[in-house]
């Protein structure tokens, strides 16, 4: 966690308290809802927890299961889901190599 934690401090953004609760609620193998306004952070929150299972993987070297699935309910939205979805891959992959082999 510490490194999406890290992602977001390099760009100067605080985790929003339920973005915080959403990650510690993945990790713990729970799943939920997350109802929040438009532009209020839901893709990072619904990925935040998810993308730190998938960095404690790689950096252990061990194969990794994590798999994501994303569903935006508009068409116009998607590439810019997609681009925030690949942004701290790309950005941590110098911290954690194998990271460069992942596919979103």
């Amino acid at each position: 966690m510490s490194l999406v934690l890290g992602w977001f401090a390099s760009r100067r953004w605080t985790p929003w308290k339920f973005q915080l609760e959403a990650w510690a609620a993945q990790r713990a193998g729970r799943s939920g809802l997350i109802q929040v306004p438009t532009g209020s952070g839901k893709t990072y929150a619904a990925y935040g927890g998810a993308l730190a299972t998938l960095i404690d993987s790689v950096a252990a070297g061990e194969p990794s299961t994590c798999r994501i699935l994303y569903i935006t309910p508009l068409r116009a939205v998607s590439r810019d889901v997609e681009l925030a979805l690949k942004a701290p891959l790309a950005d941590l992959a110098a911290k954690v190599p194998g990271l460069k082999r992942v596919r979103v």
